[in-house]
């Protein structure tokens, strides 16, 4: 692993997990999770894993389907805000 992709695996890790929480918590299933966030189901299982949303929408609408409030989508991105860099 380069130093670069180490920086940035542990943040990634955490937010895919943070996200599997909130949609184990709400009792969904990948697929819908998924679907209410606008989203094909491998994409969601992609970001569980470790892919970091591109883009805010996408970010949002994955929030928003796990009902996180902003403060609690704050948080996480705060966190894990070195999953974002290049």
């Amino acid at each position: 692993m380069t130093a670069g992709r180490n920086r940035t695996y542990r943040p990634r890790r955490i937010f895919g997990l943070s996200i599997q929480s909130g949609r184990k918590k709400k009792a969904y299933s990948v697929e819908e999770a998924a679907r209410l966030a606008g989203m094909e189901a491998s994409a969601w299982l992609a970001v569980e894993a470790g892919r970091v949303p591109e883009t805010a929408e996408q970010l949002r609408s994955m929030s928003g389907a796990l009902g996180f409030t902003n403060a609690q989508l704050g948080m996480v991105v705060l966190l894990c805000q070195g999953a974002w860099e290049a």
